[in-house]
């Protein structure tokens, strides 16, 4: 009895499963053990599928299904969406996290162009990044006429087309972490792009690669310096440092400390004669500063060469809250307040500031203003975040003694040549008119080569689905050896013939030479730069010479700021 009941039951099931299918052909007949059996029947069985009983049968019309970009951005009034071949469902192109995709109506509208994701911070060091990023779509789309080559000889060109994100934290309470992980998420698994340039922020890069771009399996290019906790991630190779790892910059602290700022320090009398120097260290609280300040306090020497355990109350550590973390920290105000006083009753001849430049430049400019104390001339200042260099000049503006004792260290790819960024300087000025007053960090770099290394790579896959993990192999074999290229529209057809005849390549960036170690890390050096002025104003960065080896540890170069 109960066979009975479970059979009827089933075939129940069966009757509503398929109450919306028509069948087609003899239903005696075994036609099909999958949908492609139907398909591969010819015209006639093109919108049928397999059913239970192994019989094609016609699907019903269901609204959602598409086939072309077109039909979808017709069925949703014209916005922007993509019909997502894998799926054949339509999905939005933009978010309220990623609300602009940098592609024009056409390359929208054609269902072979190739959307990449960017990810990063709404201030000028990620509005530089966004800036080089589009560049680079801009000028691959219109140098080999349309877009990448074609998969299939004779077929049409895939454009490239950019979904932007701006919806990483800032200190200023804009965005949070949980916004930018969403933004990160709608790219990857909404409109599931191969590849995303960024993230951005070190704070970002730290929850976003093993929350989403890992578990996505979609490609990242970190564009900020970031923890180096996310080189010993389990990433499948999908992730890549553009930029340096958040030590770098700081192996030159030491040996600056050792051969200029201590001399200067006495020669500025800043302190007296035979007086011990004392050095602070605010940073602020996160897990990448955190890394930083460690990799400083275990390298750093001063006094005749005596570690910071050594040197005792002679130095001092503060540190702030997260600025970022709005929930845990709201009073960012505070906080700093007490940094600053904290300075003040210490009395430092040396402040250090492994932070990132917003919350650093605050307390710097409002630090110095205190000056001098209990009779103390005013201290120099030494930030080890690279970034710095793009809001330190109009953080300082009229004051020039302030600006006299700044130092800053970046960190710069091994292989970096000044001549080729002030090249791509010039061309983004062109592009963007609003740079031509400002400051192009080398970030802007990162994210033009980047997009480049994307395009390389989608070459090399071939007519292989796009997926980061294909993405990622393609970056391998085109950041090893092979055809030397240099990114940019000069050896654009160079580089591609190279990858469609199966050769390699050896990319020389305009950040340098682009090559990765089995982590996904570029191999960087660190240098000084200063801030130069005209009349008492800050007007630019300047780059004496001062640098380091960080394979030899061997320092060369000017430190005479001007």
């Amino acid at each position: 009895m109960r066979v009975g009941i479970v059979a009827r039951g089933f075939l129940s099931a069966l009757a509503l499963t398929f109450a919306a299918c028509t069948l087609i052909y003899d239903k005696t007949a075994t036609q099909c053990r999958s949908e492609d059996d139907c398909r591969s029947r010819g015209a006639e069985f093109a919108d049928t599928t397999c059913s239970l009983d192994r019989v094609c049968v016609k699907l019903a019309a269901d609204d959602t299904l598409c086939s072309t970009n077109q039909q979808c951005t017709d069925k949703n009034g014209g916005a922007p969406y993509r019909c997502l071949q894998t799926t054949h469902k339509c999905v939005p192109l933009t978010s309220t996290d990623c609300p602009r995709i940098v592609a024009d109506k056409s390359a929208l509208l054609n269902d072979n162009t190739i959307f990449l994701g960017t990810s990063y911070i709404p201030n000028i060091d990620g509005q530089l990044a966004e800036d080089g990023a589009e560049l680079a779509i801009s000028e691959i789309n219109v140098a080999l006429g349309g877009g990448l080559p074609a998969v299939q000889a004779g077929g049409p060109k895939r454009p490239l087309a950019l979904v932007t994100c701006p919806a990483e934290p800032t200190t200023t309470g804009l965005n949070s972490l949980p916004g930018s992980l969403r933004a990160m998420d709608f790219v990857s698994n909404v409109v599931q792009v191969p590849a995303v340039i960024g993230p951005f922020f070190p704070g970002t890069s730290l929850a976003a690669v093993p929350q989403v771009l890992i578990p996505s399996g979609v490609s990242g290019f970190i564009l900020g310096a970031a923890s180096a906790a996310i080189s010993d991630y389990k990433d499948n190779d999908l992730i890549f440092r553009m930029a340096a790892i958040d030590t770098d910059a700081s192996k030159l602290m030491a040996s600056l400390m050792a051969e200029q700022l201590e001399q200067r320090v006495y020669a500025d009398g800043i302190a007296g004669p035979g007086e011990p120097i004392r050095v602070q260290l605010i940073y602020t609280n996160d897990g990448t500063n955190a890394f930083t300040t460690d990799y400083i306090i275990k390298n750093l020497k001063f006094n005749n060469g005596k570690s910071i355990t050594d040197n005792g109350s002679n130095f001092r550590l503060t540190a702030i809250p997260d600025p970022t973390d709005r929930v845990s920290n709201p009073d960012t105000a505070s906080n700093v307040a007490a940094a600053i006083a904290d300075a003040i009753s210490f009395k430092p001849h040396i402040v250090l500031f492994p932070m990132i430049p917003s919350t650093g430049t605050q307390i710097l400019v409002a630090l110095d203003g205190q000056w001098p104390v209990g009779g103390q001339k005013p201290p120099l200042y030494v930030s080890t975040v690279g970034s710095w260099a793009n809001q330190v000049v109009a953080a300082i503006g009229n004051r020039d003694s302030l600006r006299k004792r700044y130092y800053g260290l970046e960190a710069i790819a091994q292989g970096f040549n000044q001549g080729t960024f002030d090249q791509f300087v010039a061309g983004i000025r062109l592009k963007f008119q609003e740079l031509q007053n400002q400051n192009v960090a080398v970030q802007a770099g990162y994210a033009y080569d980047a997009v480049y290394l994307s395009a390389y790579s989608i070459v090399a896959a071939g007519a292989t689905q796009l997926s980061g993990a294909t993405l990622s192999q393609g970056i391998r074999k085109v950041t090893k050896s092979g055809v030397p290229v240099s990114t940019g529209t000069a050896d654009l057809p160079k580089a591609v013939s190279a990858l469609q005849s199966g050769n390699g390549l050896s990319v020389q960036g305009v950040t340098g030479p682009i090559v990765f170690d089995d982590k996904g890390d570029r191999p960087f050096n660190a240098r000084l730069y200063c801030v130069a002025g005209v009349n008492g104003v800050a007007t630019s960065i300047a780059r004496p010479g001062y640098a380091i080896d960080t394979a030899s540890g061997r320092t060369a170069g000017s430190a005479i700021c001007p």
